[in-house]
């Protein structure tokens, strides 16, 4: 399920969610991509809100649980997490 939500995302921010996924810093991927750092901290935080949004949007049943859950993830680059994620998973 979240593949397809990746696959969804724009080019650059799939990059970045590879690279982060590669324990890369933003200023790793800065230097990768070839991009200023803070157009990388600018991308990251679209992409945040994108995927969070896309996930609300087709599970708002877990809305409260996934805003919790994504925070977490990305607060402690637990991407790998988020790559295998499937809402079903979820329990209240």
């Amino acid at each position: 399920m979240f593949s397809e939500i990746l696959s969804e995302l724009p080019d650059h921010m799939q990059k970045i969610f590879k690279l982060r996924n590669e324990d890369f810093t933003l200023k790793e991927i800065a230097v990768a991509l070839g991009l200023a750092e803070q157009t990388v901290k600018g991308y990251s935080a679209e992409m945040h809100r994108r995927i969070k949004a896309m996930l609300i949007e087709r599970h708002p049943e877990f809305a409260r649980s996934l805003t919790v859950m994504l925070s977490f993830c990305w607060s402690n680059n637990f991407f790998n997490s988020l790559h295998t994620f499937d809402c079903h998973q979820l329990s209240y």
